[in-house]
């Protein structure tokens, strides 16, 4: 389907989460997220996008007690090898009459990736910012990160796995510098 030139697109998901440290364990539903998205291709190997989607308030012991506006602009250029991409993430809690809503902070997040595949492998920087932009409650202390790393994925065919790995640059209000390890399969649907 088609709207204003551009590729409509639907998403949803329903995430599990768990966490544990010692002495203490919490599992449960977080926040589902239902979105739409716009994606334009522009020739020569460019492309925008602009999604609007919500988490809604659910209640649960790893779920935001909030209603988020989640908005997501991209653009990419995908030649030559090459995936040059930023994703700008934007995201609003909406007036919730909750006690606890009030505790959620807005925030802003920025992706960054420039990879060049070599046959079915892909290699490059990645990085990523993300800042609280609001204080959700008086003496609350904004968080900042900046991170910076490295990305190897490997094309099975059917189906794509790209592992990363970052580590804080800088960052203010978390307990230290953080390092993160994470991997996704993507597989494509046409």
């Amino acid at each position: 389907m088609h709207l204003l030139g551009a590729r409509v697109q639907l998403y949803a998901a329903f995430p599990l989460a768990e966490a544990s440290v010692p002495g203490a364990h919490v599992q449960g539903w977080y926040n589902p997220w239902f979105a739409g998205q716009l994606a334009w291709d522009l020739g020569n190997n460019i492309g925008v996008s602009y999604l609007l989607g919500t988490y809604p308030k659910l209640s649960s012991p790893v779920a935001n007690d909030a209603t988020t506006i989640n908005q997501r602009f991209a653009v990419s250029y995908t030649g030559n090898g090459l995936n040059l991409s930023a994703n700008l993430i934007i995201g609003n809690e909406v007036n919730n009459s909750s006690v606890n809503a009030s505790k959620v902070p807005n925030y802003l997040n920025l992706d960054l990736t420039a990879t060049k595949s070599f046959g079915n492998w892909s290699f490059g920087p990645v990085a990523y910012y993300s800042t609280d932009t609001s204080s959700p409650y008086s003496g609350y202390q904004k968080q900042h990160q900046f991170a910076m790393g490295g990305l190897v994925g490997y094309n099975f065919g059917k189906v794509v796995l790209q592992s990363y790995l970052t580590h804080d640059v800088t960052q203010t209000g978390y307990l230290g510098n953080d390092t993160r390890f994470w991997f996704r399969f993507i597989i494509p649907v046409s």
